[in-house]
């Protein structure tokens, strides 16, 4: 992993992301020891944690088809809970005595809630967890609480904070869940050709200040930076675009304050081959400041039209995609959408969900 970022330094790679293929977590054992025991589930999530934590890898593809299994195994659960992680990722802090024997991950949004937390100690650990800066949707939401004992039970979340007490058993982990995931969903009109993840590498190996992805099973683009070093950009190519076609956008920035010098924007570009005919950058004016050059794109034969318009959280923004095609436009008709952020100096990720206009 850390010497790809040396290897793939080079700003022609940047496209390039880092997918483990056929990953198991000890060739050598035999299936139940790695995923039917105690101590290889918790080695397992050790590893997912450690592979989920780098921007620049897009897929971890698992040899073993953990979730279908026709007899469920113990990392079965954890790992389908892994799946459905939101893209809004929150930071794990513990303290205690029993710190170095804890670890886990964390999402939460307007939507939902949820986190993972697992234990390597021989004896139950008594958590005292305190959820902050939760969104004001989910108060009064249900949180549901997996013991992988069986001990379960429900509590109720309360915004902005919520404080609460979990039993970690001996080498096992809690799953914390609130809210809905997301829903299934993505253009349909428009199909779907490609898309480009974004890992723009210093040559050294450190992490990416940026990063950015393509999610199909939702038709979302994810974009992260952490700060503002970082340029957040992701792409999704669309073919045989329908005359007259609108597209709708759907943002959540989570708070994102305008900085001085950062930019949120949207960008369409036209394609004939791997060209750009023409480019229209919706830009929010709130940070209006202009887009960084990142091999993410090519150039346009014509100067971008620029367009400042809000880009507000949770609403959807409507695009003309048909409306402004260019003229020479290729039999395909394939346009590539954009997400940018950059010059945020605080980590920040934002997600545009895209759909058909109704």
């Amino acid at each position: 992993m850390l010497n790809t970022r040396i290897a793939y330094a080079d700003p022609r790679f940047a496209r390039t992301s880092v997918m483990f293929n056929e990953w198991d977590l000890d060739k050598d054992a035999a299936f139940d020891d790695n995923y039917d025991t105690p101590e290889g589930v918790l080695a397992t999530l050790d590893q997912i944690r450690l592979v989920y934590d780098q921007p620049d890898v897009s897929y971890l593809l698992m040899k073993r088809n953990l979730v279908r299994l026709d007899q469920p195994v113990l990392a079965q659960a954890p790992i389908a809970f892994v799946l459905g992680l939101g893209p809004h990722r929150r930071p794990l802090a513990f303290d205690g005595d029993a710190a170095l024997q804890l670890d886990g991950l964390a999402a939460s949004d307007r939507d939902g809630l949820q986190a993972l937390i697992w234990s390597h100690d021989s004896a139950p650990q008594t958590l005292a967890l305190d959820l902050t800066d939760l969104a004001a949707e989910l108060d009064g939401v249900p949180l549901a609480i997996d013991v992988s004992d069986g001990m379960g039970r429900v509590a109720t979340l309360r915004a902005p904070d919520t404080h609460l007490s979990v039993v970690v058993p001996a080498q096992g982990y809690v799953m914390l869940h609130a809210g809905r995931s997301p829903a299934d969903g993505g253009p349909v009109a428009a199909l779907y050709a490609r898309h480009v993840a974004w890992t723009p590498r210093t040559g050294e190996v450190t992490a990416p200040h940026g990063a950015g992805a393509y999610e199909p099973r939702t038709g979302t683009l994810i974009a992260s930076v952490d700060g503002a070093a970082g340029v957040g950009a992701a792409g999704v190519v669309l073919r045989d675009v329908p005359e007259g076609y609108e597209l709708d956008v759907t943002l959540d920035a989570g708070g994102l304050v305008a900085d001085d010098g950062a930019v949120l924007a949207v960008r369409v570009d036209y394609l004939k081959g791997d060209d750009s005919l023409a480019t229209t950058i919706y830009q929010d004016p709130r940070v209006p400041a202009a887009l960084p050059d990142a091999p993410l794109f090519t150039g346009a034969a014509e100067p971008p039209t620029v367009v400042l318009r809000a880009l507000p959280d949770h609403q959807p923004v409507r695009l003309a995609i048909g409306a402004d095609e260019p003229r020479r436009w290729g039999n395909d008709r394939r346009v590539m959408i954009s997400l940018v952020v950059a010059g945020v100096a605080e980590p920040t990720t934002v997600t545009a969900r895209l759909s058909d206009a109704p």
